[in-house]
């Protein structure tokens, strides 16, 4: 069996509180989802579109965030050590 690599869409949705340490997201499209609180650490949300995303206090230490849109995204008390903000 052939094993097709999809973009995830999750747009709108709430992971409020959830524990997504570690989660392949690369290129998901999380346009208006709500991060906060979410621990995030070492995600790969390489090339993801979070515009307008609100990540308030999550926890993203160490994740992969390069070629992200993350335009209009609310950061306000996220963990961002080892985080390569370009």
């Amino acid at each position: 069996a052939t094993r097709e690599t999809r973009r995830g869409v999750a747009d709108g949705a709430s992971f409020s509180g959830a524990r997504l340490a570690g989660a392949e997201m690369t290129g998901l499209s999380a346009f208006k989802v709500d991060f906060t609180d979410c621990a995030m650490t070492g995600a790969r949300l390489t090339g993801a579109n979070l515009k307008e995303a609100d990540l308030s206090g999550a926890l993203l230490e160490g994740a992969a965030v390069s070629g992200a849109n993350l335009s209009g995204a609310k950061l306000v008390g996220a963990v961002l050590t080892d985080v390569a903000l370009e």
